[in-house]
């Protein structure tokens, strides 16, 4: 799941929290985007998988998911 931290009326590091402590969907993966430049400090404490800084290219994006998608197999 790409997820902003920003979203209009909601923190996306929030629900990120929600899914990684809830039973059902805590294998999810999720990575966490912003164009805020210190947003990526931290992205762990709230259980994301990764962060990807905005505007990113779409092969940084691909070359994430495919990572993740490995630790799944």
């Amino acid at each position: 799941m790409l997820l902003d931290i920003k979203l209009s009326e909601f923190d996306g590091r929030d629900i990120c929290w929600e899914l990684k402590t809830n039973k059902k969907t805590k294998n999810i993966k999720i990575i966490l985007c912003s164009a805020h430049v210190l947003a990526e400090n931290g992205y762990v404490d709230y259980g994301a998988d990764d962060f990807i800084g905005k505007p990113f290219k779409v092969q940084t994006l691909i070359k994430k998911i495919n990572h993740h998608l490995k630790e799944v197999e």
